[in-house]
C-alpha cells in the first residue's frame, strides 16, 4: 500500500481478508516497490492536491504496467492523472456519509461515505482507455473507473464504509480477483518455460 494518508479502518478491513500489508511512504520509487515483490498495489486514500504529486504519478504510470492496482480517494485521483485524464477541485467538498452512487455494471444503487475536495473531470478521460465503473447520481461525478489495459480498479468514495455504510465492500474482493488472476499467469507462464 503507499500511504497518501491511508485510513486505518481500510487497513483493518485487509485485515480480516487475511491480506499481508506492507504500508510504503507516498515517495517510495518504483524500483523500491519492485524490491518488495507485491502481489498488487493499492493506492490509498488520504488528503491534498493529486495535481502536485507529478513525481508519483510517474511511479503510478510504471506501476500500473506490473502490477494489480486499487485505487481509493486521492489514489483514484492519482491514477486518473496517471492515464491522462484531468483532476479538478471541487467548489464544495463532499464529505459525508450516506451519498448514493449508481455502479453501472449491475445497475445497483449502493450508499457510501466520501471525503474529497477534488474530482476527475469526466471530459477528460480516455473511454477508449478507461470504463467508468460508479457515478454518484446527484452530482454525475465519475466516482469510479477501471482501466481497459491494466488491471487496475479505482474509486472515489470510502469502500470500506468506516464511518458509514459498507455496500462497496466488494471493492476489495474485486482487486483480490486481479491478483489471483495475475497470480495464475505467472504460474502458467512458469510452467511453460
Amino acid at each position: 500500500m503507499i500511504d497518501f494518508g491511508v485510513k486505518h479502518s481500510v487497513l483493518r478491513q485487509l485485515s480480516r481478508m487475511s491480506c499481508n500489508v506492507t504500508v510504503v511512504p507516498y515517495e517510495t520509487s518504483f524500483k523500491q516497490i519492485e524490491n518488495l515483490s507485491p502481489d498488487g498495489i493499492i493506492l490509498s486514500n488520504g488528503p491534498g492536491n493529486p495535481n502536485v504529486l507529478d513525481k508519483q504519478v510517474e511511479t503510478i504510470q510504471e506501476l500500473q504496467k506490473y502490477y494489480p492496482i486499487l485505487a481509493i480517494g486521492l489514489g483514484h485521483q492519482l491514477l486518473a492523472l496517471a492515464n491522462g485524464a484531468e483532476v479538478k477541485q471541487l467548489k464544495n467538498a463532499r464529505r459525508g456519509s450516506n451519498f448514493p452512487i449508481l455502479e453501472i455494471a449491475t445497475n445497483r444503487l449502493i450508499t457510501v461515505s466520501e471525503e474529497h475536495s477534488y474530482t476527475v473531470d469526466p471530459t477528460s478521460l480516455d473511454r477508449k482507455q478507461v470504463i467508468i465503473t460508479h457515478t454518484d447520481l446527484s452530482r454525475k461525478h465519475i466516482e469510479g473507473f477501471k482501466s481497459r489495459q491494466y488491471p487496475a480498479i479505482s474509486v472515489q468514495f470510502e469502500p470500506e464504509g468506516a464511518p458509514g455504510p459498507n455496500d462497496a465492500i466488494d471493492i476489495f474482493y474485486d482487486f483480490m480477483y486481479l491478483i489471483d488472476v495475475r497470480k495464475d499467469s505467472l504460474n502458467a507462464k512458469n510452467k511453460g518455460n
